[in-house]
């Protein structure tokens, strides 16, 4: 069974060109830290841990990993200690204070010119001694091994994998986590390099009690020398049921980010005679480490055909793929056939082992080869590591066609065309193959693929080839041209976002801007869905585009989701966690930057020409809806407060409009003036309101010095006298609603004593 989560990510995404931006919670810190304890105690059931569906919450990357030089994955880091404590730290703080965590990554960058993994101050002062922490710190993939001098990524700071070692586990890491590989026998090197250290003089016994004790701990919180093991029916029991792909389409629906709506353009009428879908995105996205799906997921075209009338015609075309590469479509399902020549798709045998030994242990048809099972198992049959499988059937296109057939897979495979073997790379590791092929009008083809999985951490297996399937512009622009509405799906995948997927540049990949222009050209009136794993540069589109609807990388039931929003069958509320920029240039951008930088600053770039404006494209904590909310009736409780003291505020919004829907009430502080720098505003509060037309509420939020404190000029956290500027709105810039209170002195008397 799976005892720990590697996760969740609670980095900042402060500059989008970082791949991993989708993996976190946005580039707040407040909001990050109460979504990191809603996902810590939710995962680890309120501490519960012996409860067979409780998992540890692995929160990363500790810390500090998201700010990277050029805003490469791995890249180095260099920030004020301020920064990284206010900022940053916080964010694990609560985590571990409030959620109780039980483990955390050391991260493999570099932090101020020490590597994390061996910073002392990090994992031993801070987390252990000043927080309390005696949980498991395990180490990011290869960030001990980085330690060496290697013609990879390094940081050349150790003499050998003994030293490296060493020094991670006296900084105060517990465990090494899958980069030293196995020996000849398949056995872990790491507890003999960790024996070897200690032979060497170069660690102390004491440091590795410390380490076992930590990894002990956790197992017996787990309960796992009572109960070592998993109840099998656990994955079918909890695992794509109802309630579950209800919970999906939730989130998926509550996610629909609206930005733009410019003459009321959405919601679409499900009665039009003709739509054209056009674009890469006819599917959904998942993002990285979540790719797999348990049973059927539709995506947007299937699910804009579920929800229009009988009567509409919806045409696709694809136009462009999201990235230009010579092999990234997969072969399609009408190509395929099983054996006996009946269907589409082909006969797969998976095997129990990595051997493709003795009898199947699950045979079905699968309809392409195009799996990204990540570290999970094909079938709950499968293991996750060493097991094998075996496709089989035939090719046939009724065209004649001379191009690349290739292979993309974690492990082993090989491939027959006929009985002739056209890739042989039947051995452990990455593998992308091809081989160019020629293929006659209604031949058929005899293939078999064969494909090991070792321990690997991911698990892939493609066949692919390099045939164009998109139609083309111009097949896009007859598509729009012939349709009432043209619906632009655009966006990323996983091979621009995701884990050492950084970009120089976050306008849409690829030639989508160019198929967007040439569709707005035809004048049918366009509106664009946007699958995304980061803010975006998106100016031409805002401009020349009425309605955006960003729907980010949206699970299983993205596709659903996004098209109930178009045609109005769900009204979005979802708001902007990253900031998005004009440009490029701006990054690294958000809201919350220091006042000598922040947007009721910045102009223009003056050097540009023309001059670009420095403010956001969408800010955060934007999005709108299909109604219209209005805000009234501030009150801040007591006008004065002592340092430890307490302001309730409360504030009525009211739906003023014709449709019910959610609104995302946002309350920001502003220190007017400090001892050290602050922000303009900080978020401090949210709530998530249901509202009909016409029904108002009344919201509360409080204030206490949690939410008023800074870190000093002495390094002391503390609630500095003065006055306190509150905020409330729809958006970090719609604000409106704004009060203050004051923070009494030390010495000043409290007017109540008198």
């Amino acid at each position: 069974g799976v005892h720990a989560l590697h996760g969740p990510v609670l980095d900042l995404a402060r500059d989008a060109r970082w791949g991993r931006s989708e993996e976190t919670f946005g580039e707040d810190t407040f909001l990050a830290s109460r979504l990191a304890v809603a996902a810590v105690r939710g995962l680890q059931k309120d501490g519960q841990l012996t409860r067979p569906d409780a998992v540890i919450a692995d929160i990363k990357h500790f810390a500090g990993h998201s700010p990277a030089q050029a805003g490469i994955n791995m890249g180095p880091v260099s920030m004020g200690q301020r920064a990284l404590i206010t900022d940053y730290l916080s964010v694990f703080k609560a985590a571990f204070q409030e959620g109780g965590a039980r483990m955390t990554m050391a991260a493999y960058h570099e932090l101020d010119g020490v590597p994390c993994v061996v910073n002392r101050w990090l994992l031993t002062d801070v987390l252990r001694g000043q927080w309390g922490f005696d949980g498991v710190v395990l180490s990011d993939c290869n960030a001990v091994i980085r330690l060496l001098d290697r013609e990879s990524v390094s940081h050349a700071t150790a003499e050998s994998e003994e030293d490296a070692a060493a020094q991670a586990l006296t900084a105060g890491l517990s465990c090494s986590f899958l980069e030293f590989g196995s020996d000849a026998e398949g056995r872990d090197r790491w507890p003999g390099i960790v024996q070897r250290a200690l032979q060497q003089g170069l660690l102390s016994e004491q440091v590795i009690e410390r380490a076992a004790a930590d990894m002990l701990r956790l197992k017996f919180e787990l309960g796992l020398f009572e109960q070592p093991f998993t109840d099998t029916n656990l994955q079918s029991a909890a695992v794509g049921t109802p309630a579950n792909a209800a919970l999906a389409l939730q989130a998926a629906r509550e996610a629909m980010t609206l930005v733009q709506n410019r003459g009321g353009l959405l919601p679409l009428d499900r009665t039009l005679k003709r739509i054209a879908v056009i674009g890469p995105q006819k599917g959904t996205q998942t993002g990285d480490y979540a790719p797999f799906r348990y049973g059927p997921s539709a995506g947007i075209l299937d699910s804009i055909r579920a929800v229009v009338s009988p009567e509409t015609v919806v045409a696709y075309v694809q136009g462009v793929p999201i990235k230009d590469q010579v092999l990234n479509t997969p072969i399609p399902a009408e190509f395929l056939h099983p054996p006996d020549g009946s269907g589409h798709g082909l006969q797969a045998e998976y095997f129990a082992n990595r051997a493709l030994a003795g009898a199947p242990a699950l045979t079905r048809i699968d309809p392409t080869v195009d799996f990204d099972w990540n570290d999970l198992s094909p079938d709950a049959r499968i293991p996750v590591d060493d097991f094998s499988v075996r496709w089989t059937g035939c090719f046939k296109v009724p065209f004649d066609w001379t191009g690349l057939v290739g292979v993309e897979a974690t492990d082993g495979v090989r491939l027959w065309v006929d009985d002739q073997v056209i890739i042989d790379q039947w051995r452990a590791g990455a593998v992308a193959s091809r081989a160019r092929c020629r293929f006659e009008a209604g031949i058929s083809r005899r293939l078999k693929l064969e494909y090991f999985q070792a321990a690997n951490p991911k698990a892939i297996a493609r066949l692919l080839w390099d045939r164009d399937p998109s139609g083309g512009i111009p097949e896009a622009v007859a598509a729009a041209r012939d349709a009432e509405v043209a619906v632009l799906v655009v966006g990323e995948d996983g091979r621009t976002s995701g884990e050492n997927y950084d970009r120089s540049g976050v306008e849409l990949p690829g030639r989508q801007r160019e198929l967007i222009e040439a569709v707005w050209k035809t004048g049918t009136p366009c509106v664009m869905v946007v699958l995304n794993g980061r803010a975006l540069a998106l100016p031409w589109e805002a401009e020349h585009i009425p309605a955006i609807l960003v729907g980010w990388f949206p699970g299983e039931a993205g596709g659903r989701a996004v098209a109930e929003t178009l045609f109005g069958l769900y009204n979005p509320a979802g708001r902007l966690p990253v900031t998005f920029p004009r440009s490029t240039g701006q990054l690294p951008l958000y809201y919350s930057q220091k006042r000598s930088a922040a947007f009721p600053n910045a102009r223009k770039y003056a050097g540009d020409q023309p001059p670009l404006d420095r403010s956001p494209l969408f800010p955060f904590g934007h999005g709108i809806s299909y109604t219209d909310f209005g805000y009234s009736d501030l009150h801040i409780e007591p006008a004065v407060i002592s340092a430890d003291g307490r302001v309730v505020v409360t504030c009525v919004v009211r739906n003023t409009g014709a449709r019910a829907g959610d609104e995302v009430v946002q309350l920001y502080v502003q220190d007017v003036v400090s001892s050290v720098t602050t922000p303009f505003r900080l978020l401090k509060g949210f709530q998530r309101i249901h509202l009909h037309p016409d029904e108002q509420q009344t919201l509360t939020f409080e204030l206490g010095p949690d939410a008023l404190q800074l870190l000093d000029r002495n390094w002391t956290w503390r609630v500095e006298p003065g006055v306190f500027r509150v905020m409330i709105g729809a958006s970090s810039e719609d604000l409106r609603l704004q009060g203050e209170f004051r923070v009494r002195a030390r010495d000043e008397k409290s007017v109540e004593a008198h």
